[in-house]
């Protein structure tokens, strides 16, 4: 299996839309934690503190797996996310 760590950049003026879909996207997370493709994530600040963005880090055999998440994800299908800003990276975790 391959580690990646994401990057993903909210969609301008979809703040409000984050929010009414909050819930859902916890749940969908939750189900891919529970397959074992996410490990841990969180949001991308702005400079003021506002939401901007969010990152994670997942395990799987392809990107094509990461790119089903995100495109299943309610934040990817609801517009949420801008899903022409999706970075993936392969990485390689060090013990520090």
């Amino acid at each position: 299996m391959n580690k990646y760590m994401v990057t993903i950049m909210d969609a301008s003026g979809t703040a409000e839309k984050r929010v009414i879909f909050k819930d859902q996207h916890f749940r969908d997370i939750q189900t891919y934690k529970d397959l074992g493709l996410l490990q841990s994530g969180g949001m991308i600040l702005g400079e003021n503190g506002e939401f901007v963005g969010g990152y994670f880090f997942a395990t799987a055999d392809s990107k094509q797996k990461i790119i089903d998440y995100i495109n299943a994800d309610i934040y990817g299908t609801s517009g949420v996310w801008d899903l022409s800003s999706v970075v993936i990276h392969a990485i390689k975790p060090a013990n520090v």
